[in-house]
């Protein structure tokens, strides 16, 4: 599994293109490249064929990622948690 970006970071260079790519359906004007919004898992093949692509998504697509867009909270608190245990554990 490889993380992959929704929205490419190539667009961190380009203001207009993050703006345009950012409009489309289910993106907040919050939403954030290098977020947990913009991660998702990828195969290793899958990944590289779709690179820097900023594809339009089909219905079924939006849907599931504006599912994961809701948990992208329980996602955050989660890697929150394992660093504080990480740390904790050094700690010790």
């Amino acid at each position: 599994m490889e993380v992959d970006h929704l929205l490419p970071e190539h667009l961190l260079a380009n203001a207009t293109g993050f703006s345009q790519a950012r409009q489309q359906p289910g993106r907040s004007d919050e939403f954030a490249i290098n977020s947990f919004a913009d991660w998702m898992p990828s195969c290793k093949p899958c990944n590289g064929k779709k690179s820097g692509l900023v594809f339009d998504p089909s219905l079924l697509v939006q849907i599931i990622l504006q599912i994961a867009a809701q948990r992208t909270h329980k996602a955050a608190e989660l890697a929150a948690k394992a660093v504080s245990d990480a740390q904790l554990a050094k700690a010790l």
